[in-house]
């Protein structure tokens, strides 16, 4: 009947007509969970509906001192993003349009809570239509109506009995992503119970925040279903997400307010993929033509840690399955003498094991009651334990990862970094980009790969960055291009790098970028404006911590090979430094030239590669190896490439040496040599370089 419904709409949508069935017709019978975890409440509402009646058990819930209700919320909420639980939750939910105090989520017939069963009679079910399922119970007082504790209602089978589900226990919830840039941006999450349900079907949330990034008006009513393969070639329908009218996804204007964020439910009949399978979202206009894709991921459980050695060993531990999770906080030391350890998150990595350079304890949220940093207190200062907290978060800007723990104990203190956990198949992607001159000091940069292909966040610290003046809130941006020759502020400008690195055009309505990217929407900003992502930084070489969604170190969009340029401080705009961005691990590159070109085609490819690698020698030396030479003959032109492997730290010089200025693309920089110029290179360059230019044979290079 659903999928007749669909054929309806538009007979171009007659591709979801063939698809065998990939919806579940039914998922009645389920139960759903809230688990609260702050502000005096601690454990959980059973939710469950039978012949029309939603039933309460929060049998098993600890109260706080007061008069309290029940309401559900129409959002879920990201954990560690707020000191509320109930942060960006929405309204009420009411999807009949009801008046105010009669909305079916205000559960206004339901008695004050008080450790019981409370049933109410409601039009809401489990799943959509009307479904509570992936949104949030509410404990709000009886007097004022002011939310007090919040948590999101899961499907039963979605979780493990605890608030913080460990990745090794078999019913908890996997989570997928698809990150949307472009004119249409934003994410959409999948959270999907890891075993099906009573009838062989998988209860399946849908989290989606899409918003246009070109002034396009709001929408309602798209239609959007996952496929097979990646946005270039969409491949066969694998499940039809719009299987009711309130499951359609809206996109709104910008990216503010709660007008493009929407939470659908559903049964699927089988499992979003978990390995390198190629899965995309895409999202479709009225006339079904298709208005934005991207490719979905899953959402790892991710695990950082510090090890400490001596006379008290062990380690601390934090742990998180997915945004919407709380995290696992937990200490495990070994020590004959000590029986009461303070533990603290420090803000900053530390260097060799040396506290002092930890900064202070991470209070992201600046609170007197609420210092995220203080798992001591909320382990009970115990050498063995572990907590559920809904205020750690290991994503996004607040995120524990890339900081350090210090343990207290007997007055002695150590600290050690919190060290990303990898599971099998996952490396560290790093690059870094060393300032000189008026501003010294380097930038670090890194990121995880996945075996499925999916990506991390990318980790940005710094180690000594300063200059004379120890100015503070300078803009950091990544430019287009590679800086100049010079190396210095006067290599910063536009003629060298250009502007800032935006693949996606996000910026072109410069008006409304400037009034909608920023920290708490980093999908709609440009991929280098680093500062709006993720706060301006201070050059007074104290250190910094930043977490930056988009900012990938591989793929089409990578900023290696760029530049980093830093702005006047107090937020000005003129540049007053640059650093090129490389690779730290060793990577691959290819020159391309027309043979044919060269003196007549009367050219020895082994010659080129052998002085090539004498060029890298001379110079530094850089380490590389030339690996091979061939020629190819493509579209009539005969083609000679060279590759080769050059060490990761010395990638600056090398692509400068090997590549010159030919591979920059569409600007124009007044530095690159010409011809008769080449005599500004290092001398073993410059006869090579003369041939190459003058000839216009240097076509391109990976790197």
């Amino acid at each position: 009947m659903r999928m007749v419904g669909l054929c309806v709409l538009a007979v171009t949508l007659l591709a979801y007509c063939s698809l065998p069935s990939t919806l579940a017709q039914t998922c009645q019978d389920e139960r759903a969970v809230a688990y609260f975890n702050d502000n005096g409440f601690r454990g959980r509402v059973i939710i469950s509906k039978d012949a029309g009646e939603l039933s309460f058990n929060a049998s098993g819930l600890q109260l706080a001192t007061g008069q309290f209700s029940l309401a559900i919320h129409e959002l879920s909420a990201f954990v560690g993003t707020s000191e509320s639980s109930c942060q960006g939750i929405g309204a009420v939910y009411n999807p009949t349009s009801a008046q105010a105090g009669m909305e079916l989520g205000g559960l206004s017939t339901l008695p004050a809570l008080a450790n019981q069963v409370l049933s109410v009679t409601t039009g809401l079910n489990m799943i959509n239509p009307y479904g509570i399922i992936g949104r949030t119970l509410v404990i709000q007082s009886t007097s004022d109506g002011t939310a007090t504790s919040c948590a999101t209602i899961q499907h039963v089978y979605a979780t493990s009995g605890s608030v913080c589900p460990e990745p090794d226990q078999h019913n908890y919830e996997v989570t997928h992503v698809a990150a949307f840039n472009g004119d249409i941006s934003g994410r959409v999450f999948l959270r999907q119970a890891s075993r099906a349900t009573t009838q062989g079907t998988f209860l399946t949330t849908v989290y989606s925040h899409l918003y246009s990034t070109q002034g396009r008006a709001a929408s309602t009513g798209h239609q959007w279903a996952i496929r097979s393969g990646l946005c270039t070639s969409l491949g066969s329908f694998v499940a039809n997400l719009s299987v009711t009218a309130d499951g359609q996804v809206p996109i709104s204007a910008g990216p503010s307010g709660y007008a493009g964020r929407h939470v659908t439910s559903l049964c699927l009949d089988s499992q979003l993929p978990t390995g390198t399978t190629e899965r995309s979202l895409a999202v479709y206009n009225a006339d079904s033509s298709l208005l934005a894709c991207a490719r979905v991921h899953r959402v790892p459980h991710r695990s950082i840690r510090a090890t400490f050695t001596g006379d008290t060993s062990g380690y601390v531990a934090i742990s998180q399955g997915s945004p919407f999770t709380a995290s696992s906080l937990r200490i495990n030391l070994m020590s004959n003498t000590v029986s009461s350890v303070g533990s603290t998150i420090n803000t900053l990595p530390v260097q060799s094991g040396q506290g002092s350079s930890a900064g202070q304890v991470f209070n992201p949220f600046m609170s007197q009651t609420n210092v995220v940093g203080r798992i001591g207190d909320k382990l009970g200062n115990a050498t063995q334990g572990q907590v559920c907290d809904r205020y750690s978060t290991l994503r996004g800007l607040n995120s524990l990862a890339g900081r350090s723990a210090t343990i207290t104990y007997n007055s002695q203190q150590s600290s050690m970094n919190l060290e990303e956990q990898l599971a099998s198949g996952d490396r560290v992607l790093r690059a870094r980009a060393d300032f000189s001159g008026a501003v010294t000091g380097t930038i670090y940069l890194a990121q995880v790969a996945r075996e499925d292909g999916s990506r991390g966040e990318t980790l940005i610290t710094s180690s000594g960055l300063t200059n004379a003046a120890q100015s503070m809130q300078h803009n950091m941006h990544v430019h287009v291009n590679r800086i100049g020759w010079q190396n210095d502020a006067s290599a910063c400008g536009g003629q060298f790098t250009a502007g800032h690195y935006d693949p996606h055009g996000v910026a072109r309505n410069s008006t409304l970028y400037s009034a909608e990217c920023g920290q708490m929407y980093p999908h709609r900003c440009e991929v280098g404006d680093t500062s709006r992502k993720t706060g301006q930084f201070n050059l007074d070489g104290s250190g910094f911590v930043r977490h930056d969604v988009n900012l990938p170190l591989d793929g089409n969009y990578r900023v290696i090979g760029r530049s980093f340029v830093i702005h006047a401080p107090n937020g000005g705009g003129p540049r007053v430094a640059c650093a090129n961005i490389v690779p730290m691990t060793a990577r691959t590159f290819q020159l391309r030239f027309n043979v044919s070109a060269l003196n007549g085609g009367n050219i020895d490819l082994a010659d080129i590669r052998n002085r090539l690698q004498q060029i890298l020698n001379d110079n530094g030396p850089i380490q590389a190896s030339i690996q091979q030479n061939y020629v190819d003959a493509y579209n009539t032109t005969e083609l000679g490439y060279i590759r080769g492997v050059v060490d990761g730290a010395q990638a600056n010089r090398a692509i400068d040496l090997l590549a010159q200025c030919q591979m920059l693309g569409p600007y124009t920089r007044p530095d690159c040599p010409s011809s008769t110029s080449a005599a500004t290179l290092p001398t073993a360059a410059a006869s090579l370089v003369a041939l190459l230019i003058a000839t216009t044979t240097l076509l391109g290079l990976i790197f």
